[in-house]
């Protein structure tokens, strides 16, 4: 049985908005989905946009649901488009942890960078 948790995706630099590099976004998750399903049987569902904010599905297992850490294991979003998109998004990438209702519960820093 699979565990449902929403997450959403935002840029730490106020100026830029991650509904607007939804392209970029989708790819890297379909990269990471890859990456954690060989991995951990993690489903990575397609980021979509809600209310002008990208949400991503996360389906753990639940054997594995309490320990597995959402926040580190999505590095690999970050890491793609900080290697892949050309240096268009240098700065930090932030995963807020959603409550059912899409209201945030917590917050994980992914990366720091200085702003240019």
């Amino acid at each position: 049985m699979l565990i449902s948790k929403m997450v959403q995706i935002e840029f730490a630099n106020p100026g830029m908005k991650a509904v607007d590099a939804i392209y970029d976004i989708r790819k890297a998750a379909k990269n990471a989905g890859l990456n954690l399903y060989s991995r951990y049987d993690v489903q990575l569902q397609m980021p979509m946009v809600i209310d002008d904010k990208v949400i991503v599905e996360v389906k753990v297992p639940d054997i594995i649901a309490d320990t597995f850490a959402i926040g580190n294991h999505l590095r690999g979003i970050a890491s793609y488009l900080l290697k892949q998109c050309n240096g268009r998004y240098g700065c930090a990438m932030l995963c807020r942890k959603l409550c059912p209702g899409h209201e945030p519960c917590r917050f994980a820093q992914w990366r720091r960078c200085r702003y240019r």
